[in-house]
């Protein structure tokens, strides 16, 4: 990720063994509380008129607009209604998807990566650590430099990471400044590709999607 902030933490949850998944119960929860408001907003404006003279009959044959319409409103709206709730009981389940709301530039490429491995295998890759990292991704897996990669490591140092991967192609200048930066706080790993990342995380390998281990 461009902040060092490990994108396996955020997809820890979504990963584990035990955590269900996600049913249509909050967009059922969202479509009624959008049909309750709309629903009321309609009914206020049935009012009745400013002058009620006269017989009942002729106030209600007054209101008898707004009501119709009103009740219109409400066929209409019930009608999506209904047809959202069969549509959901036909709903298994839904996929987890990634929230790439907070991920900008290509130095979010490495732990974006990471992310997507921990999702696809049972179990946390980064065994419950907090993992911080940076670096490009290339289709081949191949990790690329990035700029201002010590400031990411101060960062990472300051959020409380244990552990920081940075692109092996990185100078030795810079190499040499994140020692000194992540002494006695974090440890530092050089990664090639995103497959060295794996076994740095995952040294006993790791498991097949739907293993159970």
């Amino acid at each position: 990720m461009s902040d060092p902030h490990s994108a396996l933490a955020a997809a820890r949850a979504t990963s584990s063994g035990t955590d269900p998944e996600p049913g249509p119960e909050r967009i059922n929860a969202l479509c009624d509380g959008v049909v309750s408001i709309a629903l009321t907003v309609l009914a206020l404006e049935i009012r009745l008129p400013e002058h009620r003279e006269g017989p009942l009959r002729d106030v209600l044959l007054q209101v008898l607009p707004s009501a119709l319409g009103f009740l219109l409103s409400f066929a209409v709206i019930g009608g999506f209604w209904l047809a959202h709730h069969r549509l959901t009981r036909r709903v298994r389940r839904i996929s987890r998807g990634f929230n790439l709301a907070n991920i900008g530039g290509p130095s979010a490429g490495l732990m974006f990566s990471l992310a997507v491995v921990d999702k696809l295998t049972t179990g946390d890759l980064n065994d419950d650590k907090f993992v911080a990292g940076t670096g490009t991704i290339a289709p081949d897996g191949a990790v690329g430099p990035i700029g201002g990669i010590t400031q990411k490591a101060r960062a990472a140092v300051d959020a409380g990471a244990s552990l920081f991967l940075y692109p092996a192609s990185t100078t030795a200048k810079e190499v040499k400044e994140l020692g000194a930066i992540a002494k006695g706080h974090m440890a530092v790993r050089a990664v090639a590709t995103v497959d060295d990342a794996i076994k740095i995380l995952a040294p006993e390998g790791l498991p097949q999607p739907g293993s159970g281990s």
